[in-house]
């Protein structure tokens, strides 16, 4: 899935739910709370989590590990 379409968590979610794909709805929270508390966008909060290991593609299926939660309070 090519997410640099995106620019809302809203769209992103919204494709998820129109696809083959499926993400945990822990991850979107994530996201939001991400951009929310540092200020970032969709593309550098999904980035910053993607390169940290904290979201991975397996097939159609997106993981988030739920330590992701304790890197801010």
């Amino acid at each position: 899935m090519d997410i640099s379409k995106y620019t809302t968590v809203t769209e992103f979610h919204d494709a998820i739910r129109d696809s083959e794909y499926t993400a945990p709805p822990e991850m979107c929270r994530c996201l939001v709370k991400l951009m929310n508390q540092r200020g970032l966008n969709f593309q550098e909060a999904y980035n910053f989590l993607w390169e940290r290991k904290l979201i991975f593609v397996s097939g159609n299926f997106y993981f988030y590990n739920l330590k992701a939660d304790k890197l801010w309070g």
